[in-house]
């Protein structure tokens, strides 16, 4: 498959149409105007055509004035001495209704790199992709403090999207982080996503996620650090941890839709927490390490679990609290901790 590739790196901005690796656009366009029915942003001042911007540039639009909820990315189909003409049909991200239309209103960057996980609230709104996306992730730490992170845009099938950490190094489109073992390292290594008490939720479908760190004190009930609500959403080589001393700070929530696939993960919460892992959907584990919790494990859907630990509870490594569902755990190993063996 060949991916559509945006970054986001510690020094980026949000404003960039995200699908090069400077931190700055290559070129800005201010006071410009853009027509929707058309995809045609008009320029007040410059020439696209000799400053180099490219057929095959994605570019961020958005109303000068909120680009935060007003702005979309789009692949440049032509452009001439006046204007940039996008695809407002396929190759774009984030709803065109939302860009102004008023004369001298609107932005247009070309590339550069996004700065946050912002880009998920902001561009990835609910929508279903036309076009994949994989989204790299530079290592560095990323707070997010109080504001929770979204990923709303649904993919498919055919056009998924793909959040990927890496260190330093892309080449021909593989990651230095997408090989199992090597120092991993968080904000180092790899991306390290903080919350003090917002999270990372994730409502759209056919989403993967790797080589991240997530980190949040959340503890409102029935979510998590993580809240995976959309279908077919992939965890690989992922840490959720919740550092609340509270019987809500679940580390991933496996709430809503299905199946999610966990593969290498570590799952993390503090003794206190009534679980690390809550799975009400079908859900399936392959080498995991689930940590902390008064039940690790709290399961009332379908849970298939196989090679992984489970170390660090209190009562229960496992809660099953629902029969009806068939649930399989396969040459996975429960350790209590030392006081309580």
């Amino acid at each position: 498959m060949a991916w559509n590739d945006f970054y986001i790196t510690p020094t980026g901005s949000d404003l960039n149409s995200g699908s090069t690796l400077d931190n700055a656009s290559l070129f800005t366009y201010a006071g410009g105007t853009f027509v929707r029915a058309t995809g045609v942003f008009t320029v007040a001042s410059g020439n696209p055509l000799t400053d180099g911007v490219a057929e095959g540039d994605y570019v961020s639009i958005y109303t000068t004035a909120t680009p935060a909820v007003h702005q979309t990315i789009a692949k440049v189909l032509s452009r001439d001495a006046t204007t940039i003409t996008v695809d407002y049909t396929t190759y774009k991200i984030g709803p065109f209704t939302n860009v102004s239309e008023g004369a001298g209103l609107t932005t247009c960057k070309v590339g550069g790199a996004w700065a946050t996980m912002a880009v998920g609230t902001n561009i990835f709104v609910t929508q279903t992709m036309t076009m994949n996306a994989r989204i790299n992730i530079k290592a560095g730490t990323y707070a997010n403090t109080t504001t929770s992170a979204y990923a709303s845009a649904s993919g498919t099938t055919a056009f998924p999207i793909w959040w990927r950490g890496y260190k330093d190094t892309i080449t021909a489109g593989v990651g230095d982080r997408d090989t199992a073992g090597g120092t991993r390292v968080a904000g180092t290594d790899i991306p390290l996503i903080t919350f003090t008490t917002g999270h990372m939720v994730v409502g759209g479908s056919y989403q993967l996620f790797t080589n991240i760190d997530f980190v949040s004190g959340y503890n409102a009930a029935t979510s998590g650090t993580v809240s995976l609500a959309g279908a077919k959403t992939d965890m690989i080589r992922c840490r959720m941890e919740n550092t609340a001393a509270h019987a809500n700070g679940t580390a991933i929530n496996s709430g809503s839709a299905a199946p999610h696939h966990l593969i290498g993960c570590r799952i993390k919460s503090t003794q206190t927490a009534t679980e690390a892992l809550t799975v009400s959907y079908p859900t399936y584990l392959l080498g995991c390490h689930i940590i902390g919790g008064i039940s690790a494990l709290h399961n009332t859907g379908t849970c298939i679990m196989d090679h992984c630990i489970i170390e660090g509870f209190t009562t229960n490594g496992i809660n099953c609290a629902i029969t009806t569902q068939a649930s399989a755990f396969v040459n996975t190993r429960s350790i209590a901790p030392p006081e309580v063996r």
